[in-house]
Order: structure tokens, then C-alpha cells, then sequence
């Protein structure tokens, strides 16, 4: 059920809809680990094989009617009578990487490490429509590098730099966007991401703190609009700087804190004439700062037992990337528990939880925030 609300009264229109859709990703791999001595040179070594593959199929049945009306502040009773059918047609997407990999970890006395490392990937994507003349298939290969220099002025202090490229799969245009897509479907093209980031990594006893900033280049997909018809596009970047800040203590023995924060400056930048008016303007879904506190309690008279919660508070975010709509930022809290005991001579795991349990009101992306709620899960290992 989805609805569209038509006005600050609280009027909506209500729309049943129903799809299937199997989605299904593999993976394999393969590790080989050593260590070797060059002269004065330590090398940690790791070679690698793996692949990967996704796969879709989808209804043969899709839905999307204005069966219902109503308005948030009354009570609707609506029962839809439409009877789904959810049989499949044949794989219509198909993705497939198969790398080769290598680092090497070098150390060059106590302080100072660096590691270099490459991967080759080949990739393969095919769109399916059941017609060979008009099935698509789509080829690429890529070498991507990992550097990173590690210094080590102290036992628990790190300094790091870093560089990172990475093949990134774009997967397909959605096809149950409101307003649709023209191109609905479409696969589109992998890209190549870069990171760069700088850090320090502190850890003496119960304390533990990591610092970093980064610089992430990744190619934006924005909407473009041609007349009056919608397609979603890849074009320019989308580039992510920013600072994180972790820490944690041990207060006592049976007591751990934390808090996190993260500063994020997020922009749509390099985009054509088509797409200008977004240029510098936030990529929807991103907010700029997002601080969180949690805590671990293990009481010393009950054995096995932990108690946690956490408060978690995410900044303002756009709902789309023209910036026009603004939505509201905000702090939710959660709180559990885990005991750990053994049930007919198997180790066994209770976990409760509850969410958001002050019941803020709040808006995601596209959808109401959830309310207040729990869940409880029993785990048995053999």
C-alpha cells in the first residue's frame, strides 16, 4: 500500500501495488596468505581469486491502482480484493565480475609500514529482454590500485595515508519510482570510484580513538528532465569530503562507552549543461553531520548477561537533489539486551531490543519513520 499525500490537511490518494521480484548474488574466493624476507624488508603477502554474480527475475504480474482514498487523521478500513499473481518471467539482468588480486605489507623496521596491492577485474553485464536482437551485453576490465604508508612513532599510535580505487557496478534504474523513470530498467554503465584518506588509530588499555578525513570521487546518477519525462542518469561526480572521529573507554571492567561523530560535505560537482541548476548542490539522502553514543553494560552478577542502547542523531537531508524539499533531522534511542547461556549443551543467544524508544515522529527519505518497536531473537550454535 502506498499513498501520496495532496495537501497539508492530510488528504492523500492510496494505491495498491504489487510486483515480484527474485534477486539473487553469489560469490566465491579464494585466499592464499604468507610471509616472506627481503634483505631487511618483512613482507606480508596475499593472493587472491574470486567471482561474482548477480542475477534478477521478475513478475510477470505488476500492479498499481488508486483503490483507496482517505486522510491521515481518520481511521480507514480498506481491504483490497485484488489477488496477485507472482509467477516469474526469465533472468532479465545478469552481472558478473571475476578478479585476480595481490598486496604486499611491508615493513621497514618498528615504524613504518606501506602496502601496495592491485586488482584486475573483468566485468560482464547483460540486459535481457527475451529478444537477441535487442538484448544488450556490456564488457569492461579494470586495474585498480591500494596504497597506503603506515607510521608507527609509538606501539599504540598509528598514522596512516591512504589512496583507493574501486570498481563500482551501477546497477539498473528503478522501476518503482513516483514519478516513473522513461528509462525504468536500463542498466547502466560501472564506474571507477576514488578514496583518499589520512588518520591516526590510538588504542592503550580501555581507551581506543580513531580520526580520519577523506575524500571520496564517485559518479553521480541525478534525475534529468526531458520536457515533461523523467530519466535517471549518470553524470559528473558526486563527492563525499569529511571528517570522522570514533572513541572508546572502558570506565570499568564491566562498563564500555562510545561516541562517534561524522562531518560530512557532500556536492554534486562536474555535471553537464543539462544538469547545471544541480551543480554544487547536495546529493539527496545525505546529511551533514550524524553523532552517535553507546554504551555496553555486563552486570557482574548475572553471567552472560549485557545490557546496551544507543543514541543516534543524523542531520538534516534533502529529499531530492534539487534541494528543494528539506528534511528534518533527527535523535532516536535504542536499547537491548544479549544473554548468553547454554540450552540442551549448545551454546545459545537471546537478543532483545527496543527501537526508537522514545517514539519520535520523524521522516525518512521517502517514507514515515518507524515507531516505537521491538524485536526478540534466539540464536543456537552447533
Amino acid at each position: 500500500m502506498f499513498a501520496d499525500l495532496l495537501n497539508e490537511a492530510g488528504d492523500y490518494a492510496g494505491n495498491v501495488y504489487n510486483f515480484a521480484g527474485d534477486l539473487r548474488n553469489s560469490v566465491g574466493q579464494l585466499l592464499v596468505t604468507g610471509e616472506a624476507t627481503t634483505g631487511a624488508l618483512r613482507h606480508e603477502l596475499v593472493f587472491g581469486a574470486s567471482y561474482q554474480r548477480k542475477w534478477e527475475r521478475w513478475g510477470t504480474d505488476w500492479y498499481w491502482s488508486n483503490d483507496f482514498n482517505g486522510n491521515l487523521y481518520r481511521r480507514l478500513d480498506f481491504l483490497s480484493t485484488h489477488v496477485p499473481d507472482f509467477g516469474f518471467g526469465p533472468v532479465d539482468y545478469d552481472e558478473r565480475q571475476k578478479s585476480l588480486f595481490v598486496s604486499d605489507t611491508m615493513h621497514f623496521g618498528d615504524h613504518w609500514q606501506a602496502v601496495l596491492g592491485v586488482r584486475h577485474v573483468d566485468y560482464e553485464q547483460k540486459d535481457l529482454d527475451g529478444d537477441p536482437q535487442s538484448d544488450s551485453r556490456y564488457t569492461t576490465s579494470s586495474l585498480t590500485p591500494t596504497l597506503a604508508l603506515v607510521y608507527k612513532p609509538v606501539d599504540n599510535l598509528s598514522l596512516y595515508a591512504s589512496y583507493v580505487e574501486s570498481l563500482e557496478a551501477a546497477g539498473r534504474v528503478a522501476m518503482d519510482a513516483e514519478p516513473p523513470y522513461v528509462n525504468a530498467g536500463e542498466a547502466l554503465d560501472p564506474t571507477t570510484s576514488k578514496q583518499y584518506e589520512i588518520g591516526a588509530k590510538y588504542q592503550a588499555g580501555r581507551f581506543g580513538f580513531t580520526a580520519a578525513a577523506f575524500r571520496v570521487e564517485r559518479a553521480a546518477q541525478v534525475d534529468q528532465w526531458r520536457g515533461e519525462e523523467r530519466y535517471r542518469v549518470q553524470n559528473g561526480l558526486t563527492l563525499y569530503r569529511g571528517l570522522e572521529a570514533i572513541g572508546s573507554f572502558g570506565l570499568t571492567h564491566d562498563l564500555d562507552l562510545g561516541l562517534g561523530f561524522l562531518w560530512l560535505d557532500a556536492s554534486l560537482e562536474d555535471l553537464s549543461p543539462e544538469n547545471a541548476a544541480l551543480q554544487g548542490n547536495r546529493p539527496a539522502g545525505s546529511s551533514r553531520r550524524q553523532i552517535v553514543a553507546n554504551f555496553e553494560y555486563r552486570p557482574p552478577s548475572v553471567s552472560g548477561l549485557s545490557l546496551h542502547g544507543n543514541v543516534r542523531h543524523s542531520g538534516d537531508q534533502y529529499y531530492e537533489d534539487a534541494n528543494r524539499v528539506l528534511i528534518p533531522g533527527r535523535t532516536l534511542a535504542s536499547v537491548g539486551l544479549q544473554y548468553r547461556t547454554q540450552i540442551g549443551g549448545r551454546m545459545a543467544t537471546v537478543t532483545a531490543n527496543v527501537n526508537n524508544l522514545f517514539n519520535r515522529r520523524y521522516w525518512n527519505l521517502d517514507t514515515l519513520g518507524e515507531a516505537r518497536n521491538g524485536s526478540l531473537a534466539l540464536r543456537i550454535d552447533w
